[in-house]
């Protein structure tokens, strides 16, 4: 006897359902829902709204609908690569994220055997610093002929819901990590600037941008120019602190990655920096540090680029819920399943680790 389809469930009872999904994570709130909720069963004053059949289809495709997302890739947001998550991530509850500084005053002098006035030593505490953690929502659905339709022609609910729905959940944690909220004080990436060392890039011969640098026949100067990024953040945090990535909009990127250093190498600038550079090791590109992204705002409306050390010593996000999906709630003769995630934005803990140019 050949096996049954495991999407032909058009005589599958619960028992068989429970067989099949018993390691799904959604499943328990699946078939609660099919079993509590009056308008998935037949003789509903004394009418058939929807029949069982069509209740567990419904339901064995929620639970292939969930998995699915969880599993399709799609091209990430930045954020994720280059902001590091808070290593004090709080819990899913939580309205807001305090932290604070601390700072060590004091000295130590030479004195007799038999001193009694040494020096005392303190430790301030500035703070609290408050990001508040915001929460994004959204839902998608189905209608109950959507379900009998997909039923009937034996087809899978349309996908492409749920994965907008992911997609555009991932989209409002990138625009919240990278630019925060100020009416919600929540601080972004590019905007929690207090601290940040912003400079404009320097000239060369005139010539600022790397596109105008290069065109005159001088890679070397768009070469010092990332060398500087690196070493501006080790000077101006006196040593404590050693970056570790350099950041561009996509088209200097694609400069530096493409234009050899002279005729006679084959060695691009972006190869020359990362094996001479002390100190960065990394080097991506960013779609929002090019002036034409809408943003205003380091830089004022010129492309920058940024060096930083890329750990949550330095620099963090907060998001306590990535995604969820919450169980579907019937209203009316639709299906709605509410997703959400919360977020509190970007801190600089350690602005020192950072500097900026701009009008690259």
């Amino acid at each position: 006897m050949s096996a049954r389809n495991p999407l032909d469930i058009a005589a599958m009872d619960f028992a068989q359902l429970d067989a099949e999904l018993a390691n799904s994570p959604h499943w328990a709130a699946v078939k609660a829902y099919v079993d509590d909720n009056p308008y998935l069963r037949p003789g509903q004053h004394g009418k058939v709204v929807c029949d069982a059949d069509t209740g567990n289809f419904f339901a064995r495709q929620l639970a292939y609908i969930s998995a699915t997302v969880r599993s399709e890739l799609f091209a990430p947001k930045k954020w994720r690569l280059v902001v590091p998550p808070n290593m004090d991530q709080p819990g899913p509850g939580a309205n807001t994220y305090e932290w604070y500084q601390e700072s060590t005053k004091g000295q130590v002098r030479a004195g007799s055997s038999y001193s009694n006035d040494a020096p005392r030593i303190e430790v301030g505490e500035s703070g609290p610093f408050v990001s508040t953690i915001k929460p994004l929502t959204a839902m998608y659905g189905y209608s109950l002929n959507e379900i009998r339709a997909a039923q009937q022609a034996g087809n899978n609910l349309a996908v492409r819901k749920a994965m907008a729905a992911r997609r555009i959940v991932e989209f409002g944690l990138n625009d919240t990590v990278i630019y925060g909220d100020s009416t919600l004080k929540i601080g972004g990436f590019l905007t929690s600037t207090a601290g940040l060392t912003i400079a404009e890039v320097a000239a060369n011969a005139g010539d600022k941008t790397f596109a105008a640098k290069i065109a005159a026949a001088h890679p070397t100067a768009v070469y010092d120019d990332l060398m500087r990024m690196g070493n501006k953040v080790v000077e101006q945090s006196f040593g404590n602190i050693i970056p570790t990535t350099l950041l561009l909009p996509l088209a200097q990127y694609n400069l530096i990655s493409s234009t050899q250093m002279s005729g006679n190498t084959t060695d691009t600038i972006l190869k020359r920096f990362l094996a001479n550079s002390p100190y960065i090791k990394e080097v991506d590109w960013m779609p929002e540090f090019k002036a034409s992204s809408g943003y205003v705002g380091i830089g004022g409306t010129k492309d920058i680029m940024m060096a930083y050390d890329r750990s949550p010593t330095t620099v963090n996000h907060i998001v306590p819920i990535d995604y969820n999906e919450l169980p579907p709630e019937m209203r009316g003769f639709e299906t709605l399943i509410n997703v959400e995630a919360r977020c509190g934005g970007t801190l600089w803990e350690r602005p020192l680790g950072c500097y900026v140019e701009y009008g690259i």
